[in-house]
Parts: C-alpha cells; structure tokens; sequence
C-alpha cells in the first residue's frame, strides 16, 4: 500500500485512507472493522449524501420534509405517523420497503403509508426496516437523500429505537425544534447524538408563528446558546419559521429552503468526505489496540506471556462480574420506579378521587334539572374527558418522579460501566506495558419516552338495560344513575392509574432490557478483541523464526497504514457542522427574524 499522492482531492485522499483502514483490519484479523470499511468506501463512491431530518415527534419532521421537496409524500397529521425511516430520493416513481428479515419488495408510490405510518402499521407489526420512496421531483440534487425518521421519545418505544439505530448512517441532520415549548432534555441528549456523526448541522425552530416577535427572539437566542455549548463550530443559524406552506411567515420559510438548497449544490460533497472521514476515525482506536497489543505480545517468553494472559483473564471475569451486575440494577430500575409511581399515586389519590366523583355528581345534578333523558350515559360518555383532565395530572407528575428515578439509576449503571471498560483497558495496556486508545462507550443517549394514551370504557348490556330503566323511574331514577355514575367513577379512576402503570411498566421494561444487552455487547466485544490479539500472539510463539518475522512486518505495516489513515480522517473530519454560506451575523439575524 503506497501512500497518498500529493495533489489528491479530498475524496481521494478518504478513499486511500479507507483503504489502509480496510487493510489494516484484515492484518488484525478484525472482520467487523473490514465489513464497516467496505460500507464507507461504499457510501464514498455512491456519492449519495443522506440528510436525516430528525427530532421528537409532532415538531413538524414531516411537513419540513414535504416542504423542501414541494410534494407532499411524507405523512403528516395530529397523530405522531412516521413510523419508520423513510428515505427520498430521485427516481422513478415507487416504493422499495425492506423488511428487518432483509427482503425487499417493489411497490407503486401510493402505497408507501400502509408500511411507514404508525396507524397503518401500528408497532411496526409488518417488521419494516425502512421505506425508500422515488420521484421524480427534480428538488433535490443528484446524489441526495432525505430521510424523515420516527420522533425520539415518541410514546412508542419501536420509534425511537429505530432513529437511534439509523443515526451512524447520516451525514448532515436537519434538527427539527418546536417553538413551544423550546428545546428539551431530551432533545439536547438526542443532540449529543447527532452530533456523534453528523458533518454539517441546521437547527429548524418550527411553528414560530405562534409566537409573539419578543417571544421569538427569546426563544431563538435560548436554542442558539444550548445548540452552541454543545457544537461549538456549528454556524449559529436557527431558521424560526413555519413548515406549513402559506402559514406564518412564508418568507422565513423560503430563506430555510434556499439556503439548504445552496448547502446541497455547493458543498454536498464536502459534507460527504467530512462524514464519511468522521466515521472512518471512530473505527480507528478498535484497530489501534489490536495491533498494538499483538504487536507487544509477542515480544515475551511463551512462560512471560502466559502469566500475563492469566492476569488479563482475571481482569476480565471481574469485568464480567461488575457489567453483569450492572445490568441487574438496570433491570430492577423497573420495578424501583414503578414503586414510585404507586407512592406517588397513593399519596395523591384520595384528593383525586373525592373531586371526579364531586365532579360527577354536580354535573349528574345539573343534567337531571334539565331532564337529560340519557343521564347515565351521558355521565359515562363525559367520564373519559372528566378522567383525563383530573387524572392526568397527577399521572403524569408520577411518571415524572418514576422516570426520574429510573434515569439516574441507569445513567449511574452506564457511567460506571463505561468507567469499568476504560479501566480494564487501561489494565492490560499496564499488564502488556503499552500505550493503548482508552475504550470510550457510546451508549444510547435517548431519553425515556412518556406515556400517554387513550383510555376507553365499555359499557356491558347489563349496564345499559339497568340505564334504560333508570330513566323511567324519574327523579328517583335519576339520584339511583348519578349515585352509579359516582360509583363507576371512583372505581374507574384506579383502572385509569393501573393503565398509566402499565404502559410504564411495559416501555420501561424495553428499554432496559435495551440498555442492559447494549453494556453487555460493549464489554463483550471489548474482552474478546483484546483476547484475540494476545491469543494471535501466543499462536505465533511456536511458528518458525521466518514467520513469526514476516507477520511482524505485516503489523508493522498495519500500525503505519493506520498513523497514515487518522491523520487523513482526523484532518478531513475536522471542520464539521459549520453550514454557513458566508453571509454576515447581520443575514443570520434576518434568517432567524422569521
């Protein structure tokens, strides 16, 4: 493998570098690291930039997505409807849906919803992996991809476990913010992932235009200094505009459509090189600390490696010990907060209940004055709003403590477990008396979705026959539905609560049943890749003098190849997520005025 020659453009000083990469992990023995550079140099010479509009759900991902293509193809409604990574591209038009078990199926355009919306494909039950849609439409240029993917911390779990998973595929990310209420947690801990692979970066601040002009400002200078801190070399733009055509400003929405237009024409294969050199560097420390190992390894006695094999493997069945240990606090993270839900519910309850069912016998009162015919129904029909506006509050403030409890219990685990890892690297690269790359856990950093839900009771024969009869006993008849109806509500509103529980109950468990097989993965193929390279050591003690000298050429070469590809990646990732067209912070001002 020659070095680069001088004078090579950007794309091809990555490509060799990807190549020394990808040669590099087959002189390791490290056959995940070679599939991983195999799909970069891919992407590379695809050419194709993929734009991730992402964000939490309802913020208005979709109408963003159907407004910078001028078709409306992504579905958009009050209920959050992308259910699944749905990619853009120029074509012909059509629909490919590539299922989770790796088939592909053509089919016509109109079509796509019944696999990408979440009411026609509720919990992703058809197991799609992701839906690419083709057209025609001329808007994007050539070697462009949109994708409108699922909200993070939707209230449904398969959602924000499918963008998280999507995440390491983008270039650029459109993040797609709501005016009100301004940027959350979650979406500044989303941020931080994004910011893991995203080249080039812009902040859409949608729905402005329910915004007074000081309410705005506010707001945009808020996101700018929270989108700041954590990207610092990001451009500063916040475009505060609405994604409905024709809505608010249309001006505002314009400037966006225009600069990103300018954005994909002038520097899409920039942007390209700068992800594709991101990701190529995050591979770099795995490939980095097994050719050092092996290369230190088999610098000792066959007895000298031996006992310090066995001092390895020591460290790492204590590993073991604490990640698996880890993971059980994780797992009973669950049953810890939904003992706070119940504490927190029982506290407040009784005060609850005493007020639906007040609220219930004063409105049963004033319909029975006005000789409502269908008293109990019409008490049942209302019960489900009376539910939601008095229970809700006090579920919600319970699911907040619960969550609250829950997350600190999870990010302790995953902070001390990351801490573990790094460690036990740290351990042998003192066992082996050499410098290695410290190991650096990228754990998911979304946040636990909420709840909500809709509640409905039915009514059994019984109960209707008994209503019927009520209303023909008159007043008597009346107070007999009224004291059923406030019965029926004090009964319901713990059925309510048992609801909420268990739809936390059931997210919870996901997501950490997630979190803990994700440490698991981490520590395991930690241990084995360091394993591994001591084990490739040792095989070679007994080989011939002339081969043992040619496989330390060969790691040699590898560790030179490797030096040559992160200086390549570490100088062509390095000016990242500054979108800027070289207008003036005068032009930014009038972009975000919008």
């Amino acid at each position: 493998m020659t070095a680069n020659p001088s004078g090579a453009s950007p794309d091809q000083e990555v490509r060799c570098a990807l190549e020394w990469m990808e040669k590099t992990a087959e002189l390791s023995g490290r056959d995940e690291e070679v599939g991983f550079t195999q799909s970069l140099m891919k992407r590379l010479a695809e050419s194709t930039l993929e734009v991730a509009v992402v964000g939490e759900p309802k913020r208005g991902k979709s109408s963003l997505v159907n407004a910078l293509i001028g078709r409306d193809v992504a579905p958009v409604g009050a209920l959050p409807l992308t259910g699944v990574p749905t990619f853009i591209e120029d074509g012909e038009d059509g629909c490919v849906v590539d299922f989770e078990d790796g088939r592909s199926e053509m089919h016509p355009f109109e079509s796509a919803a019944h696999y990408i919306s979440e009411d026609a494909n509720p919990g992703n039950h058809l197991r799609v992996e992701s839906v690419t849609l083709r057209l025609p439409s001329g808007a994007l240029p050539y070697g462009t991809r949109l994708v409108d993917t699922p909200g993070v911390g939707s209230v449904l779990e398969h959602e924000t476990h499918s963008t998280h998973r999507y995440l390491p595929r983008l270039d650029a990310a459109i993040l797609v913010l709501s005016a009100d209420p301004p940027i959350s947690s979650a979406e500044v801990a989303f941020l931080d992932r994004i910011l893991e692979h995203a080249a080039a970066l812009f902040v859409v601040l949608n729905k402005a235009d329910y915004l007074s002009d000081p309410d705005r400002e506010r707001t945009v200078r808020f996101t700018r200094e929270v989108v700041a801190r954590r990207a610092p070399s990001w451009d500063g733009r916040v475009y505060a505009l609405s994604a409905r055509r024709n809505v608010g400003d249309p001006a505002a929405l314009e400037r966006f459509l225009a600069n990103f237009n300018a954005f994909l024409e002038d520097r899409r294969a920039e942007t390209l090189v700068s992800s594709v050199a991101l990701s190529g560097a995050r591979t770099g420390a795995a490939l980095r600390r097994s050719v050092e190992l092996e290369r230190r390894a088999a610098g000792f006695s066959l007895t000298d490696l031996v006992e310090r094999r066995e001092r390895m493997q020591a460290g790492a069945t204590a590993l073991d010990h604490d990640v698996s240990g880890e993971r059980t606090l994780i797992l009973g993270a669950v049953r810890n907060a939904l003992a706070r839900f119940d504490r927190e519910i029982e506290r407040a309850l009784p005060q609850v209940r005493d007020v639906i069912v007040a609220e219930t016998r004063r409105r049963g009162t004033e319909l029975a004055g006005r000789q409502e015919p269908h008293l109990l129904e019409t008490l049942r029909s209302e019960r489900v709003a009376l539910l939601a506006a008095e229970g809700r509050v006090l579920a919600e403030a319970a699911e907040r403590a619960a969550l609250g409890d829950y997350r600190r219990t999870v990010e302790s685990s995953t902070d001390r477990v990351a801490s573990r890892l790094a460690r036990f690297t740290d351990d042998v690269a003192g066992i082996f008396e050499v410098a290695l790359p410290t190991f650096q856990l990228q754990a998911e950093a979304d946040e636990v979705p909420g709840t909500a839900f809709t509640y409905v009771r039915s009514v059994g024969l019984y109960d209707q026959a008994r209503g019927i009869g009520w209303r023909l006993l008159g007043a008597r008849g009346a107070g007999k539905a009224i004291d059923r109806a406030a019965a029926e509500a004090a009964e319901e509103i713990n059925m309510y609560f048992g609801k909420r529980r268990g739809r936390l109950s059931e997210t919870l468990t996901e997501r950490s049943r997630r979190s803990a097989v994700q440490l698991a993965q981490a520590a395991e193929g930690l241990r084995h890749g360091l394993l591994d390279a001591v084990d490739r050591a040792g095989a070679r003690i007994a080989e011939t003098e002339e081969r043992q000298a040619s496989r330390n050429e060969q790691l040699d070469e590898a560790a030179r190849l490797l030096d040559a590809a992160e200086r390549v990646f570490a100088a062509r990732s390095g000016a990242r997520l500054s979108v800027g067209d070289g207008t003036s912070g005068k032009h930014h001002a009038e972009a975000e005025r919008g």
